[in-house]
């Protein structure tokens, strides 16, 4: 399947999740948009399409986050609250 965006993705590794850096998704985003303006844009933040690119940017991190904190509840040693009580009751334990 070919790669539909220029925003790097989450990586699932042996070692654990890999999230793109913050500056690593609102270049993508950038690029995306001009992309799809036909070239040309210009990046500034303070453009209207500068701002379009930062609250996507913004956006897509908050969301990586929420993955990675749901990630993070799979492994006893940070889940809390609801995620710790599934994993307790996986070895019968109340």
């Amino acid at each position: 399947m070919p790669l539909l965006s220029s925003v790097p993705p989450i990586e699932f590794t042996e070692a654990g999740l890999v999230l793109p850096t913050d500056a690593a998704i609102l270049e993508g985003v950038q690029t995306d948009i001009n992309s799809a303006f036909g070239g040309g844009v210009n990046p500034a933040l303070e453009t209207p399409q500068g701002q379009l690119a930062s609250s996507h940017a913004a956006i897509i991190s908050d969301k990586n986050a929420q993955i990675a904190t749901l990630v993070n509840q799979i492994d006893p040693q940070f889940a809390d609250g609801r995620f710790q009580d599934a994993i307790a009751r996986f070895y019968f334990l109340d």
